[in-house]
């Protein structure tokens, strides 16, 4: 418990966690749709010298806000089309998250607590899985952390100090870069815990506190003008990205995205894996005797921890659009609780800590871990969850490995991968299982979980056939620059950034349909298929990529000339490359 250097602190973390998310982060094609998309568009950007509006395949695209679009379009300047450099935005956005964490737990309780939730943090498998995507998601939940995190060590701090003024601007800032990420949630969702925690303590009189005045110009001046500027050039904007994408998509069932109210409930356990398992016990912890310690700062930190986690993932849960990264900004709460519970479970043996370690939990008997002298164990809550957790282990590999028996649509590659995942939850189950004190169990499960979540990312790309980047190099390599490459039936999201070419998208509109709407030269990009086949028929060299069933059922209609086949997706020419 001794006093190190924070910057010190933050060096070691910043070293680890670079290498845990830095490891194969370009190991795989981009996904699809959304890491295609959000090259794409930042590829535009560039292409079009445009960054007010934003462009996808040359249609306008104002689903979103541009703050990930200019962070990418740097990326790509930088270093060009990369997998690796391109995810490197993200990863370190994702880093910076679990730095505030880091910060935020060591202000408001300890340093212990400050590094484990941290760690918590970054082997989370939903998290880190994110750290891996070119999504929105992550870079939002980043911000919203970061807004949230500085309220609740600002109110805390000395009033009128220069540091709490300067984390109050921190907190203006941040909400300000999350409404710029993706709307309005940047400041409904910190509003309504904020909102909430106020109530509840009845502190109102913070409000007075945290630089409102100044704070709300920061925020105006950031978050403002771009708003402004897409309205100027699209008069078309503002009904449509205020009330189709945020009213519209969160009110009802529109967007095609509903799931059941419950259905969070497994993505949060398994993208909490394993640590969900010290949840239920922390939570305990935080609404022990909560009322009788309501005044108590420490208690009221906590509870603003729990608030934030309960009603954003509510939030989410009551949407009628559902999707399972929108739950990412309940983690750093859940892992600063769950952290500061593993600090007095790895410090103190589950003991009554004291105050001046900052951390005031009233540990009930029935929690503790208790070893005889003869090493040998006495069942209690902690030790259920375990075996539960080992059971789950055990089932989930067991069904990983029946899919090599079962489905042969899958490489020996892709069988032997899975064997590998299997093999090390297997091994995680039965260290949990023998080891006898908490202690080990706790460092066991973070070694094994980085190796789970290092086997995953090397898994992905045997069973994720969407990328069609097989055949966009090899459009490369035939089609000269005025050859024509056409999206058929749908839009693959990921040939024009690696063709790095607009292309025509033939009978598909979908999100792209607003956009159509609104542009003249919109039929440039989008023709619908007698205007394809027009183009197919002409001197005009053209390649198209197609799905299996619309190139069985063209082939006996027009002239095809396979190029090249990848999973389920055809690369066809109207001329013959041999």
């Amino acid at each position: 418990m001794k006093t190190k250097s924070w910057w010190m602190d933050c060096l070691w973390l910043s070293l680890g966690i670079a290498i845990l998310f830095g490891f194969m982060l370009g190991c795989r094609a981009l996904s699809v749709p959304d890491e295609a998309r959000y090259t794409e568009i930042p590829r535009e950007m560039l292409l079009f010298h445009d960054f007010i509006t934003p462009h996808l395949d040359g249609i306008k695209y104002f689903e979103k806000p541009p703050l990930l679009y200019w962070i990418q379009s740097g990326a790509i300047a930088l270093w060009g089309i990369n997998e690796w450099a391109l995810r490197l935005p993200t990863a370190l956005i994702a880093l910076l998250g679990c730095l505030f964490t880091y910060l935020a737990g060591r202000s408001l309780f300890d340093r212990v607590t400050g590094l484990i939730s941290a760690v918590i943090l970054a082997t989370s498998p939903l998290y880190f899985a994110m750290a891996h995507s070119i999504t929105l998601d992550m870079t939002v939940s980043v911000w919203l952390s970061l807004t949230l995190f500085a309220f609740i060590v600002a109110v805390d701090l000395p009033v009128d100090s220069v540091l709490r003024r300067n984390v109050c601007w921190v907190m203006y800032i941040a909400a300000a870069l999350a409404v710029m990420t993706k709307g309005l949630i940047g400041i409904v969702l910190p509003g309504m815990v904020i909102f909430s925690w106020l109530l509840i303590f009845n502190r109102w009189r913070e409000l007075k506190r945290i630089n409102l005045v100044s704070g709300l110009l920061i925020f105006l001046l950031i978050s403002v003008p771009w708003h402004i500027l897409v309205q100027i050039k699209n008069p078309e904007f503002f009904h449509f990205y205020f009330v189709d994408q945020h009213f519209t998509r969160y009110f009802t069932k529109a967007m095609g995205r509903y799931k059941p109210f419950w259905w969070f409930v497994p993505i949060l356990f398994g993208g909490l894996f394993p640590w969900i398992m010290f949840l239920p016990q922390a939570i305990r912890n935080v609404t022990l005797n909560a009322w009788l310690q309501r005044k108590q700062p420490m208690l009221q930190r906590k509870i603003f921890l729990l608030l934030w986690a309960l009603e954003i993932f509510l939030f989410f849960s009551w949407s009628d659009s559902k999707l399972i990264p929108y739950i990412v900004p309940v983690f750093p709460p859940l892992a600063v609780l769950i952290g500061g519970y593993m600090g007095v479970v790895i410090l103190e043996g589950l003991a009554v800590i004291p105050a001046k370690a900052g951390i005031q939990l009233e540990i009930d008997s029935s929690l503790r871990w208790n070893d005889n002298a003869d090493s040998s164990l006495r069942w209690n809550d902690n030790s259920i969850s375990f075996i539960l957790i080992s059971i789950i282990a055990v089932l989930f590999a067991l069904a990983a490995g029946s899919i090599g028996f079962w489905h042969h649509g899958f490489s020996i590659g892709a069988i032997h991968h899975l064997y590998v995942v299997a093999m090390i939850l297997i091994v995680m189950a039965v260290g949990v299982w023998c080891f006898s004190k908490l202690k080990q169990k706790i460092y066991w499960l973070l070694v094994l979980q980085i190796l789970f979540l290092w086997s995953l990312v090397a898994t992905i790309p045997y069973f994720d056939q969407r990328p069609i980047k097989p055949l966009a190099l090899l459009i490369n390599q035939y089609a000269k620059p005025n050859d024509v490459v056409a999206s058929y039936g749908l839009y693959y999201q990921d040939l024009p950034v690696y063709t790095q070419r607009l292309v025509l998208i033939v009978d598909w509109k979908n999100e792209l349909e607003f956009g159509s709407q609104h542009q003249a030269n919109a039929n440039h990009y989008l023709i619908d298929q007698q205007q394809f086949w027009k183009i197919w028929q002409s001197p005009q060299h053209v390649f198209a990529v197609m799905d299996k069933d619309d190139y069985q059922h063209l082939q006996s209609k027009y002239k095809l000339y396979l190029v090249a086949q990848h999973a389920q997706d055809y690369l066809v020419s109207n001329q013959s490359e041999k």
